[in-house]
C-alpha cells in the first residue's frame, strides 16, 4: 500500500509512475499494490463553504486542494481515480459536523 498527501496531480502521478517502474523491475504486479491519498478535496454543501475550510488549512497545502459541494468534488476526484487510486482519507477535524459528514457521505456516493 502506499499513502500519500495531496502534492499535486502531476507529481503524485510520477510518484504512481515510479512504483510501477519498480514494480516492473523486481516483477511485481503493480495492480498488488493500493494506492491511497489524504483526499485532495474538501467537499461542503456550497462553494463558498468549501472555500472558508480551505482557509483554515495550512498555507502550504491550500494550492493541492479543490473545494466544492459533492459533486464538485466527485469531479475533481475523478482524474485520480481514474489514474489508479483507491481509497481516499478525510481529515476527521474538518468534517466535525453532520451536515459536513453527510457531504463526504454524498461524494462516496457519487464517485462509488
Amino acid at each position: 500500500m502506499t499513502h500519500w498527501f495531496p502534492l499535486g496531480f502531476e507529481v503524485l502521478k510520477r510518484k504512481n509512475e515510479l512504483v510501477e517502474r519498480y514494480c516492473a523491475d523486481i516483477g511485481r504486479d503493480p495492480g498488488t499494490i493500493e494506492r491511497t491519498m489524504a483526499t485532495p478535496v474538501i467537499v461542503a454543501s456550497s462553494a463558498d463553504d468549501a472555500r472558508s475550510m480551505i482557509e483554515k488549512m495550512a498555507p502550504e497545502r491550500r494550492p493541492h486542494v479543490q473545494g466544492g459541494t459533492p459533486e464538485q468534488a466527485a469531479e475533481a476526484l475523478r482524474p485520480y481515480i481514474d489514474a489508479g487510486f483507491t481509497g481516499f482519507t478525510f481529515n476527521n477535524n474538518v468534517y466535525s459536523t453532520p451536515e459536513s459528514i453527510g457531504a463526504v457521505g454524498e461524494l462516496l456516493r457519487l464517485v462509488a
